[in-house]
């Protein structure tokens, strides 16, 4: 794979690493392949090679760059690498935003809010590329930019609704609760952003909590403390109560230690990143973790790893990526007649 990041030592005047866009996409695979060996979600950078893709989303926007759609930053994609290589295998939000951030620097789109697009690079900063009048979110269907909203407490919040793509969320320190319904009443379509809570607070869903922390949804109805590595937990909550990605509460220890791989028991139901718990039906049967399906492997069973696909019963790897310049519009709205 492309080795593109130019880290030079010793002189203050070195210029800051660099990646081009011709080798981004590989160097980015090869850093999501660390992350993902490195945080348990494949056994090892060999499975990996043959599981995933390089990204769609950011071959679109390398795309884009060559014809005035998107400016590509030199400097942020380095930087945007090594946060990736070097990210955090916490299951908190601040890592997750903290890689985000990261991303939403190496390019700058040059569409503004109400011009065609394919892609949300493509669009200026704080709007996204919205295609979901595309049937199947069909390929090189032309979408429309608009603004993203990040709302404070007490604004409306948008609830989820049939998958549909929201276009505001609430901001990292407030959730969006959903009103009380009365039985038989429709699902609300919005909500409020309200503050999350503290350890020991009541709450009714994990969004509820502050960040690195849970809610004990079956038992206690409050938020508590994720674990550490190896630092004690209580096996008998739900929700897993550890906080490295990778973790589950063993049984036999109550401490926090890296999730059973295939063919292992999985008596809380969790598993290491690439095997699902099966079985352990209550007659006396024991839960197992069943290794998802490699690359040519039957999917039958189970589903398939990473970015592989189930056709024709067996898992592949699409390897074809598409650059959209020029599209057709999206069919006008059903009018039901």
């Amino acid at each position: 794979m492309a080795a593109s990041l130019g880290f030079a030592g010793g002189c203050d005047d070195d210029p800051p690493p660099t990646v081009e866009t011709r080798d981004l996409a590989a160097d980015e695979l090869d850093a999501r392949c660390d992350y993902l060996v490195r945080c348990g979600f494949v056994p090892d950078d060999a499975t990996c090679r043959e599981v995933e893709r390089e990204d769609q989303a950011l071959v679109q926007a390398l795309g884009g760059s060559a014809f005035g759609r998107v400016d590509f930053h030199p400097e942020a994609a380095a930087a945007w690498i090594a946060t990736l290589r070097e990210l955090s295998c916490l299951a908190t939000n601040e890592v997750a935003q903290e890689l985000a951030d990261a991303r939403a620097e190496v390019f700058g789109g040059t569409i503004a809010n109400g011009g065609d697009c394919f892609a949300d690079d493509e669009c200026v900063a704080g709007s996204v590329c919205d295609r979901q009048a595309c049937p199947g979110n069909q390929l090189c269907c032309t979408g429309s930019c608009v603004s993203f909203e990040i709302l404070p407490e007490q604004a409306a919040c948008p609830l989820p609704q049939n998958n549909t793509r929201l276009f505001a969320r609430c901001d990292d320190i407030t959730w969006c609760q959903p009103p009380e319904v009365e039985d038989g009443a429709e699902p609300p379509t919005e909500g409020t952003c309200v503050l999350r809570v503290e350890n020991g607070q009541p709450c009714e869903t994990n969004e509820a909590c502050l960040d690195g922390q849970r809610c004990d949804s079956q038992d206690s109805q409050t938020c508590f403390m994720l674990s550490p590595h190896g630092e004690p937990c209580n096996p008998m909550l739900v929700n897993n109560p550890c906080l490295e990605i990778n973790d589950a509460c063993d049984p036999g220890s109550s401490t926090c230690q890296i999730a059973p791989g295939p063919n292992s028991e999985c008596p809380q139901g969790r598993c290491a990143g690439w095997a699902t718990c099966q079985g352990g039906n209550g007659d006396g049967e024991v839960a197992t973790c069943l290794a998802y399906a490699g690359a040519g492997e039957s999917c039958e069973m189970t589903q398939c790893l990473g970015d592989l696909n189930c056709r024709d019963g067996l898992c592949e790897l699409n390897t074809t990526s598409h650059i959209c310049i020029e599209g057709d519009p999206p069919p006008p709205p059903d009018d039901g007649g």
